[in-house]
């Protein structure tokens, strides 16, 4: 709990269950009460639309969460109940929302291995079935890696790993990014959506590992309409590599 006009509170609860080595289960409750970022409720700037002071009440955020593990599926679902939401609407103005946001996340993952390859994935699925018009997310999110892992040379000294990974989500109206407020804001005109591919190489001998990876290779030849937020390109086509050598 906080003291003054930013104050807040926090509660957690959690049941936990194990079926011996087949499964564990977890339920989840968070529930938190706290002021909206300091941005929202006073601004002030040589900029005459970027002056206020707000008197928003607390933002009340309850979230039911379930997991369950297995060696099958790894699965997780989040239902969350937001009250009091806070946002910068088109205007760059901070406002709060009237009515209750109600958002479900359903994420799943599993990972497939054959010999020495293996294909790991994770799913994401999200709705907004309340309040959507100020709290956006893209409906599909999704990550594979498919990987090659070996050991190399007589005696094995080498761990290598080889492989590339795909990320992609569904198309949304992705909120625009304000420097001058460093915040996010809503937009209503511009979609984003893009695949990227990154191809890395690791390698560890002993206490040291080298890495090697090329970022977003499809950004060579296909169309460029990658963004982060409308108007702040994705990062394009980069080599990253380094040596991690441990001396203990």
């Amino acid at each position: 709990p906080g003291k003054g006009r930013l104050s807040g509170n926090n509660l957690k609860a959690e049941a936990f269950y194990k079926k011996d080595s087949v499964f564990t289960a977890k339920a989840r409750l968070d529930i938190s009460e706290k002021s909206p970022n300091f941005n929202f409720l006073l601004h002030q700037s040589n900029y005459d639309k970027y002056n206020w002071e707000n008197n928003f009440a607390s933002i009340r955020t309850k979230t039911l969460s379930g997991i369950i593990k297995s060696k099958w599926i790894n699965t997780s679902v989040d239902i969350t109940n937001i009250d009091n939401y806070t946002y910068f609407d088109e205007n760059n103005k901070p406002q709060q929302f009237a009515n209750q946001i109600t958002y479900l996340k359903v994420k799943a993952s599993k990972e497939f291995k054959y010999k020495k390859f293996a294909l790991n994935n994770t799913l994401m699925y999200q709705n907004v079935s309340s309040g959507s018009s100020v709290f956006r997310v893209p409906e599909m999110v999704t990550r594979n890696t498919l990987y090659y892992q070996d050991y190399w040379f007589k005696g094995k000294p080498m761990l290598v790993n080889i492989g590339a990974t795909l990320k992609y989500f569904t198309s949304y109206k992705a909120n625009a990014y304000n420097p001058l407020l460093a915040e996010f804001t809503l937009q209503n005109t511009q979609e984003i959506s893009f695949p990227t591919v990154d191809v890395f190489f690791n390698a560890q001998v002993r206490r040291t590992r080298l890495y090697f990876k090329i970022e977003n290779v499809t950004s060579s030849f296909t169309e460029k309409n990658y963004f982060s937020a409308p108007n702040y390109p994705y990062r394009d086509f980069v080599i990253r590599f380094g040596l991690v050598w441990n001396w203990f």
